[in-house]
């Protein structure tokens, strides 16, 4: 076997490798559910960096703690599930959107932040870069658009994390 032989053989390994590491690592973060489009009369729960409940978000606090800033690659998403999930929210008459809206307090202030609109179940989409308190605790409700008839909300609560209490 002569060596152009071989070095084309081994570019085509090299390449095939390449391309199937590199389709890998693109579709590592991407959702596995099929986007569905929000609608009347349908069953969801809401994801905030995958969890249902009890989910954290990452912040880096000012160095006096007065404020933080949510970090980036955090996600949210609204699910489509069946009748039997435990308390979903529910879409009601008329609806064909969801919102995501994170509420928390901060002394004698609350606050409510739109994060994101859902037209569409099984998208992820990312968590702005907003500020928020440094430390404590949330929801993140996600509300079914319009005053229909039979519109649940679904909220998951929600912990601020500082990246820099966690890092020593």
């Amino acid at each position: 076997m002569s060596r152009f032989t071989k070095s084309a053989r081994l570019g085509a390994v090299v390449t095939a490798v390449t391309w199937l590491i590199a389709s890998s690592v693109a579709s590592a973060g991407a959702s596995t559910h099929h986007p569905t489009p929000v609608g009347p009369a349908q069953s969801f729960v809401g994801l905030v960096n995958g969890q249902r409940v009890n989910a954290g978000l990452t912040e880096a606090c000012t160095l006096d703690g007065s404020s933080a800033g949510l970090l980036g690659g955090q996600t949210l998403e609204v699910l489509l599930v069946g009748k039997s999930t435990p308390r979903p929210g529910h879409t009601g008459k008329g609806s064909t959107e969801i919102e995501a809206v994170l509420t928390y307090t901060q002394g004698n202030v609350t606050s409510a932040v739109l994060l994101r609109k859902f037209s569409l179940y099984g998208v992820v989409k990312s968590v702005p870069l907003i500020s928020v308190p440094c430390g404590g605790t949330g929801k993140i409700t996600f509300s079914p658009n319009g005053s229909g008839a039979g519109n649940r909300p679904y909220s998951v609560a929600v912990t601020f994390n500082n990246v820099s209490a966690s890092a020593g």
